[in-house]
């Protein structure tokens, strides 16, 4: 009994949305060309290796947010999620089981710190965004999964463990500021 009502518990916690995009920019730090351009590159990178990038931008994470659980690559967790904080300067980058052989909590460490932080500190927002994905999208790229031809609208979402947070010991995070 006391297993179903945590179950239950678990079921009502509120998953987020499937991104309809690639890019979720709300704090409007990329002009729309440039948000659009690299949204189609991310789309294309996908079909091509089945390795998905998010990017999700904004002011400031809403209190309660679960990051991790935002992917859709659901199935082979072959996921990468980019997010930056414009308030704040932080990011973090959310790399699913699938892609950590690849990209390293080093490695993700080195493309914010090295790449990311500078052009942030100076209010690049748009290079910062450029060319970390450019530098996660070189670093995954390699990851051995065949693409599907399926883009990140067109995934399926299983809530398999997202209900449930992950521990630090087996979530990839790495934050700067």
């Amino acid at each position: 009994m006391l297993s179903t009502l945590f179950l239950t518990a678990l079921l009502a916690i509120p998953l987020p949305s499937k991104p309809a995009q690639y890019i979720t920019d709300n704090a409007g730090a990329l002009p729309a060309d440039r948000a659009e351009k690299l949204d189609q590159k991310l789309k294309a990178f996908e079909q091509q290796t089945s390795n998905q990038v998010l990017v999700f931008i904004d002011k400031k994470v809403p209190d309660g947010t679960a990051l991790e659980q935002m992917r859709a690559q659901a199935k082979k967790d072959n996921s990468v999620i980019l997010f930056v904080s414009t308030d704040d300067g932080k990011m973090r980058i959310e790399v699913g089981y699938g892609l950590e052989g690849s990209l390293t909590d080093a490695k993700s460490k080195l493309i914010t710190s090295t790449i990311m932080q500078p052009r942030l500190q100076s209010g690049d927002y748009s290079g910062a965004v450029e060319h970390g994905v450019a530098a996660i999208l070189n670093t995954i790229g390699a990851e051995s999964y065949k693409g599907g031809g399926h883009s990140v609208s067109e995934a399926e979402v299983v809530p398999t463990r997202a209900a449930t947070p992950r521990s630090d010991s087996t979530a990839r995070r790495v934050a700067t500021g």
